[in-house]
């Protein structure tokens, strides 16, 4: 995205307005010099390059007494009947004063009035009803209003008109932007930005209030009406300056202080189209979560079980979790159920790391060889087998696992066993190889559950697209050749995953494509892992077909954020009596469930997947 950028030859100018005037769009600045600044207008006739400098702006606070831009800021703009309006904000002596103003040319303009405020945000509405000609919005955590017929005696009405929403989008500081009278009431518009680092997330919400009744909401929207994410660097981050409506559609402007304009289309009106979506792809979790949790009474898991894979055969489903005690070696268990939600465990663990294979000997420096969530963050072991995923193709059972060694050693191992000890469950498993290279670090890597294009297919990356390694035999990972791969960057930088994790559990393979779930992070909720769901086209699976605009399920419950807060990382899924089973392990901790049948999860993925929140693509200049 390249910002617009309004310097004139007479040097730098800060943003503080917009407006339009005869089909033309006009930014009201001010032009800062050590000795005196000034206000100007720069006129575009296409809202992207602003080159016609106005003669300098003139507000008469009396008669003999002009306004010095040096302290004023927040310009907004209306038409009248007979000229132009403006409030803005003058700040003197940490005071602030709402100001009123009129022109009837928009350079030479005079105070109607002040009022004692602490807010930098106001809008106002002219003719708004037919009880009074002017309202006036105020903005901050809480917005309120009031009203004048003659802009000199302002009543404020009580009440707030609505505040901050948490777990929303505009959780936040809310700044109006500006607002509009339509057919349907009084459309206003506010910024609800989040900021993380370099990166600034820029959304607008809307409000649209009763022009009869001004205080009374009609309606709000539930998701931003538009939003991007732009990088800033120093003190240059976006703020709202204003909004302007012309020719069927509404323009919405941020500037920065380096001068630059950010610009975004909507067509109005649009209320009808940015309801929420009619029902997001869901999960159901099992009543009776967590189903599997430490046991106090076995050394060896009496710390954390969680992260399971999953296996559907022979009529039971077969569970291999990831198993943590006070040693802080991660083992796995072994958990079987008939109905996938009632389990029965073993107690013993059913495979234990190897050495040279996530058993790292003294010689290596693996920190302290305890439980320790605080020192690995990670799950809290020091070494061992995490996070395993098991497919069944033919007659063995293939299952990776991230074999952790310590920070320096984090690679994918594969190992295997038959489908017939599996279901005696006699742990006769094939010795452990990497099929990722030494000396670089990876995770997340599934197989899929039977051969694509007629060869083994090795998933082991989904950003910045889907990349898989084919290979005629898993017997080709002997030690000397591996899977080349680069870590995860990145993500969908406007979406909820613009920090893509890993692929969840091995793709299933149903009538719409072949199922996938992943994990991701939102920079601007970072401490949230997150699960969201896309199709893979059946013959060419490294092209998506549908990707959820949404997570399917976020750590929410209790037992989510017992252990590790903010976690909810599925690794094992199955297909039953065509209802969809997910296994995940909570807060990094205990093993859950949540289901849902799979004809109606696989179209509410589709449907998620084709929403847009406009009826016209925002434009962003």
């Amino acid at each position: 995205m390249t910002p617009i950028k309004i310097k004139d030859k007479l040097g730098n100018v800060v943003p503080l307005g917009v407006l339009s005037h005869h089909g033309l769009t006009g930014i009201f600045v001010k032009q800062i010099k050590t000795v005196s600044s000034k206000f100007l207008i720069i006129w575009s006739t296409d809202e992207a390059h602003y080159k016609t400098i106005s003669k300098e702006v003139t507000i008469y606070i009396t008669a003999d007494k002009k306004e010095n831009p040096k302290i004023c800021s927040h310009f907004k703009f209306a038409k009248s009947v007979d000229g132009w309006i403006a409030t803005y904000i003058r700040t003197e002596k940490h005071k602030k004063n709402l100001i009123i103003a009129t022109s009837k040319d928009l350079y030479m303009w005079s105070v109607k009035s002040e009022l004692d405020i602490s807010t930098n945000d106001a809008a106002l509405v002219v003719n708004a009803t037919t009880k009074t000609n002017y309202i006036l919005y105020l903005g901050g955590l809480f917005v309120t209003h009031a009203k004048s017929k003659d802009l000199k005696k302002w009543s404020k009405e009580s009440g707030l008109l609505y505040t901050s929403r948490n777990y929303a989008f505009d959780s936040g500081d809310m700044k109006i932007i500006g607002a509009t009278i339509t057919k349907r009431g009084i459309l206003m518009f506010y910024d609800a930005t989040i900021s993380n680092g370099t990166l600034d997330m820029i959304q607008a919400g809307a409000v649209l209030f009763s022009r009869d009744e001004p205080g009374k909401i009609i309606w709000r929207s539930d998701i931003p009406v538009w939003k991007a994410m732009v990088k800033v660097t120093g003190k240059h981050r976006a703020y709202p300056i204003g909004l302007i409506t012309l020719e069927g559609r509404t323009t919405l402007f941020w500037a920065t202080e380096d001068g630059s304009i950010l610009t975004a289309v909507l067509a109005t009106p649009f209320t009808t189209a940015i309801s929420p979506p009619k029902e997001k792809p869901y999960l159901k979790r099992h009543p009776k979560n967590p189903i599997i949790a430490p046991h106090s009474e076995n050394e060896w898991e009496n710390e954390a079980v969680f992260n399971p894979a999953a296996i559907y055969d022979d009529g039971k489903i077969h569970l291999l979790y990831r198993a943590i005690g006070k040693s802080g070696l991660s083992v796995l268990g072994y958990a079987s159920s008939k109905d996938g939600l009632d389990f029965t465990r073993r107690d013993e663990p059913v495979y234990e790391p190897h050495d040279g294979h996530a058993l790292p000997g003294p010689e290596i420096d693996a920190g302290s060889r305890t439980y320790n969530p605080a020192e690995y963050a990670s799950g809290g072991g020091w070494a061992g087998c995490e996070d395993p995923r098991a497919v069944k193709i033919g007659k063995r059972i293939y299952v990776t696992y991230l074999a952790f060694g310590g920070w320096n050693s984090m690679r994918i191992a594969l190992t295997s066993i038959s489908q017939k000890d599996l279901n005696n469950e006699i742990w006769k498993w094939k010795r452990p190889q990497f099929i990722s290279p030494p000396g670089e670090i990876h995770k997340n890597w599934v197989l899929f559950p039977e051969k694509v294009k007629g060869k083994f297919a090795v998933l082991h990356s989904i950003t910045p697209q889907i990349s898989i390694h084919y290979a005629d035999s898993l017997s080709e990972f002997n030690g000397k050749t591996f899977i080349k791969s680069k870590p995860p960057i990145g993500g969908r930088m406007q979406h909820w995953d613009n920090k893509v994790r890993g692929a969840g559990p091995p793709p299933i393979k149903t009538p719409a494509g072949w199922l996938l779930l992943y994990h991701a992070n939102d920079v601007f909720d970072p401490h949230k892992y997150k699960l969201g769901a896309m199709i893979l086209d059946t013959d060419n699976p490294e092209k998506i077909l549908y990707r959820t605009s949404h997570p399917i399920l976020c750590p929410d419950m209790h037992y989510e954020n017992d252990g590790k807060p903010g976690v909810v990382y599925a690794s094992g899924a199955i297909i039953k009596d065509d209802e969809l089973y997910v296994y995940y392990g909570g807060g990094d901790k205990v093993v859950c469930v949540a289901s849902s049948p799979l004809d109606s999860f696989l179209e509410k993925v589709k449907e998620d997947a084709t929403i847009e929140l406009n009826p016209k693509q925002p434009l962003i200049i």
